[in-house]
């Protein structure tokens, strides 16, 4: 199979470590980058491509040189389009290399798999599955109802079984739920998170964009083979994700679901979170922190600093060289609103890193 990594994402919600120039995928939050582990856990699997912006292409390159892929296995998109169109680019560009018929799994460049056995298998069989012409999602077995993921929902016919694994066929997908529905989702055990990873052979998702996104595929296809008039093209389609442009049309669609200690670290709750809860899981931050009637904090800091807290609780602090973020445990997702004030104060934090412009 092939293995290919969406890497896009605008590095708000971890800010002040990320940022919009140089976004979450490529920070150290813990043992070596997100995008580094990443290709790590996939190399095995096959030859790894990886899919990303023009604007990300000098940081993306570094990368692979560091892991020795392919400069040819990177592709960029001129612009961002959603994950719709970055997959028709994708089948297109693997069926003029002659590769109609391989199974590709698309994985996400920013997310933590503590359990990257149980990943492997789940791509196995669900590497097997597409095989027999199913698109098929890896389902993440819920740990919370949570209200901030959308939800697979599966039947309870099965189409592939192997050690511990199961693929299901997939009844539909679901919309981020509110409390009480997500509370029925978890109860119900038919419901798993939908983590944006899924495999499918090449002939079989350009087919779904035929019959589809017409249109979205008539631009794609008629992009050049040595991509000259990729922008031009890529320019003219319609923005949209890869759930609302086919998988939520899809009859012949399967789900593998497995718990494989997967987290998108879409918060800083959830970085710290991870940190309380994950004894597999090191975070990277060099702060010494000391404290004095203080209880249940976090502290992440980038320089090597000594950081104290006194008579504080349940926060959240977060220092680097040029800026300072504190926010009480809970809140953090307010983090996307303060940098959108910073961006409208035009600072420039919010984009670069001391020394980056």
């Amino acid at each position: 199979m092939t293995p290919v990594i969406l890497s896009g994402g605008s590095g708000t919600r971890l800010w002040p470590v990320s940022r919009a120039s140089y976004p979450k995928q490529f920070c150290d939050f813990f043992e070596g980058s997100f995008l580094g582990n990443t290709i790590g856990r996939l190399k095995e699997l096959g030859d790894v491509y990886i899919l990303t912006t023009q604007s990300m292409a000098t940081l993306t390159r570094r990368a692979v040189n560091r892991d020795a892929l392919k400069d040819e296995n990177v592709l960029l998109e001129p612009m961002g389009k959603n994950t719709g169109p970055a997959i028709a680019l994708l089948c297109h560009v693997l069926a003029q290399r002659g590769k109609l018929d391989e199974i590709v799994g698309v994985f996400p460049s920013d997310h933590l798999i503590a359990d990257e056995d149980v990943f492997k298998r789940a791509v196995k069989l669900a590497a097997e599955v597409a095989g027999q012409g199913y698109v098929v999602t890896l389902g993440v077995t819920p740990n919370s109802p949570s209200t901030g993921y959308g939800y697979i929902e599966v039947t309870g016919d099965q189409v592939a079984a192997s050690p511990g694994l199961a693929a299901m066929k997939v009844h539909g997908f679901r919309e981020k739920p509110n409390l009480t529905t997500a509370q029925e989702y978890v109860r119900s055990g038919r419901h798993f998170w939908n983590a944006g990873m899924f495999m499918f052979r090449v002939r079989d998702m350009i087919g779904h964009f035929q019959n589809f996104q017409p249109q979205i595929w008539a631009g794609i296809s008629a992009i050049q083979p040595d991509l000259s008039n990729l922008e031009h093209n890529y320019a003219r389609v319609d923005s949209i994700s890869i759930d609302y442009a086919i998988m939520e049309k899809l009859d012949r669609q399967a789900c593998v679901p497995c718990d494989m200690g997967w987290s998108d670290v879409g918060s800083w709750d959830e970085m710290a979170r991870l940190s309380d809860e994950s004894g597999s899981v090191r975070s990277q931050s060099r702060a010494k922190v000391f404290t004095t009637d203080a209880s249940n904090n976090y502290v992440f800091s980038v320089p090597n600093k000594v950081i104290g807290l006194i008579d504080v609780t349940d926060l959240i602090v977060v220092d680097t060289p040029d800026a300072l973020l504190v926010v009480r445990k809970g809140s953090s997702q307010k983090v996307k609103d303060l940098v959108d004030n910073l961006r409208q104060a035009g600072m420039p934090e919010v984009t670069e890193h001391p020394g980056q412009g």
